[in-house]
């Protein structure tokens, strides 16, 4: 099947920048000489970062107001997103190629733009894309397909026509709910993602 638009997530699908939350909430929860919760990084994975400090305060009981912790944790990742963090192995090919045939291209992250509009415009792949939409944005999280239809329907395209790139299992499923094409990115050994997909992939090398 021929795809009129691809949407991409990007921590974890097309950027290589992980490990970078990891490190600002082992650095946030260190200020507060406590580890990282076990179940911390999966209870929050499909939030927009203004719910997920919400759900910190609240479960933890911090004394710090919303938009408070939200900077807090901005101000630690902004540094390493302007000046270190690299795109995956393949990916700028694998993005020219789908533009050389006419794809429309979108991001749909959890992101704000002042994260990664540098790094995409660093590493050289900011006007690849038609369109883009951080999470920050919307009511709802990745739990809800919101986000993707929206950019689809920027896109000019509707979500049978359109491949969405993931690599966390709820963004896969509430795409795959809305009848997107659904392709998972291996990072951070997320395998249980597979049965959320239409198909799997451990490099963008292996779409080219």
């Amino acid at each position: 099947m021929k795809f009129k638009g691809a949407i991409f997530d990007l921590d974890g699908t097309i950027l290589d920048s992980s490990n970078i939350w990891k490190m600002v909430d082992s650095k946030f929860f260190g200020m507060h000489e406590m580890s990282v919760p076990s179940d911390y990084l999966e209870n929050i994975s499909a939030m927009n970062i203004f719910d997920i400090a919400r759900y910190t305060i609240k479960r933890f009981n911090f004394n710090y107001e919303v938009n408070e912790l939200v900077d807090l944790w901005n101000s630690i990742a902004k540094k390493e997103y302007e000046e270190n963090v690299l795109i995956k192995p393949y990916v700028k090919e694998y993005l020219l190629k789908l533009k050389s045939e006419g794809v429309k291209l979108g991001i749909a992250t959890a992101l704000d733009s002042f994260l990664y509009e540098p790094c995409l415009k660093r590493n050289g792949i900011f006007d690849i894309f038609d369109d883009h939409r951080s999470l920050s944005t919307m009511k709802n999280g990745k739990d809800s397909p919101d986000i993707y239809l929206f950019v689809a329907e920027k896109l000019g395209v509707k979500p049978n026509e359109c491949m969405v790139f993931e690599d966390i299992a709820k963004g896969c499923k509430s795409a795959k709910s809305a009848s997107f094409y659904v392709v998972g990115v291996n990072d951070s050994n997320n395998e249980n993602i597979k049965k959320y997909t239409n198909k799997y992939i451990y490099s963008f090398k292996e779409l080219l």
